[in-house]
């Protein structure tokens, strides 16, 4: 997307930016990738407040939630933002 910006220089790398990110993927990678068993691993889970900012925001965040999940940032569900074997840092 940012290769129509004016002045980017981007190319479009292997063409798989987007399906890398579906859930089976990254579970797949982490699975034949595990981490370092020596270091500590956290994470920071977003939500969404009652309505996005941005309509296209808004627009994601609704498709989010009717096929996956309400409790969602308008890109990834709660649930995939968790590190598996990670702590969850909350407030």
């Amino acid at each position: 997307m940012l290769r129509h910006w004016p002045k980017a220089e981007c190319d479009s790398g292997d063409g798989e930016a987007v399906s890398s990110l579906r859930p089976e993927i990254r579970k797949a990678w982490l699975a034949a990738n595990p981490l370092p068993a020596n270091l500590r691993f956290y994470s920071l889970v977003t939500l969404s407040g009652s309505r996005p900012d941005s309509p296209e925001s808004w627009r994601h965040y609704e498709k989010l939630a009717k096929h996956r999940s309400p409790r969602n940032d308008s890109q990834v569900i709660y649930e995939d933002q968790i590190v598996p074997g990670s702590a969850l840092l909350d407030s």
